[in-house]
């Protein structure tokens, strides 16, 4: 796998990431998991890098919604911890895989080597960029989380409090982890059609605060595409 370092102009980046988006498809074939797999997240995530928890955290806006953290793994790509040290502190473009970790060996120890997430879920990075505006000045509100997603969708959700947007989309292959879906109007009817089927979904994820549920992780849902075949 190929790793990737470079300054990145944020306007160039955002027309990049809208071309990226248009070409799913190509994209996971050409770096990640196969097309075949039942299920993949794949993350683009501006945000503060810490070098010290091997992590990358995307700034909320509070008070509705909190910050997005997450464990990087350097497992598939080792040569990328040193980029990652070296960018300790700045606001940079990461983009990768979120994997779940295996257990392997007699002790059952994790594949990965990050060991700070709760639900042994940690992004593996594809290419690591420094993120440069016009005038130098980044700031939190330049912090986003991209993401394009396939698994399997589920509708007419409920939740105590009504704390739900009613669908959900299944990230993990034992189904364990969801994160919620905002479909706009225009996309309900395809959503509803598409229960319990293999969905490709691209969007922009955020952590909502709630009272029943203190952090629910929600794709802002841009586009759906349903995969009839990809349980076969």
């Amino acid at each position: 796998m190929a790793f990737q370092n470079r300054l990145i102009h944020p306007g160039r980046f955002w027309l990049l990431l809208l071309i990226f988006f248009g070409n799913v498809v190509a994209a996971i074939a050409a770096d990640g998991p196969s097309g075949q797999e039942k299920h993949y997240v794949q993350l683009t995530v501006i945000g503060k890098i810490d070098a010290g928890q091997n992590s990358v955290t995307a700034s909320g806006e509070p008070p509705e919604y909190a910050d997005a953290a997450f464990a990087v793994d350097f497992s598939k790509s080792p040569q990328a911890q040193a980029d990652f040290r070296e960018m300790n502190g700045k606001t940079s473009v990461v983009r990768g895989y979120y994997v779940q970790c295996t257990r392997e060996g007699k002790n059952g120890k994790p594949r990965c080597n990050a060991n700070q997430s709760p639900i042994g879920l940690f992004l593996q990075p594809v290419s690591i960029q420094t993120l440069r505006t016009p005038d130098g000045d980044v700031s939190t509100k330049d912090h986003s989380v991209s993401v394009v997603c396939r698994g399997l969708l589920h509708t007419g959700v409920v939740a105590v409090g009504g704390e739900t947007t009613g669908f959900t989309i299944e990230i993990t292959p034992d189904g364990r982890e969801t994160w919620e879906l905002d479909m706009s109007r225009k996309l309900l009817s395809k959503a509803m059609k598409a229960d319990g089927k293999s969905v490709v979904v691209s969007g922009q994820l955020k952590i909502r605060k709630s009272v029943a549920v203190p952090e629910r992780w929600v794709i802002t849902v841009r586009s759906l595409a349903t995969e009839p075949d990809a349980q076969n």
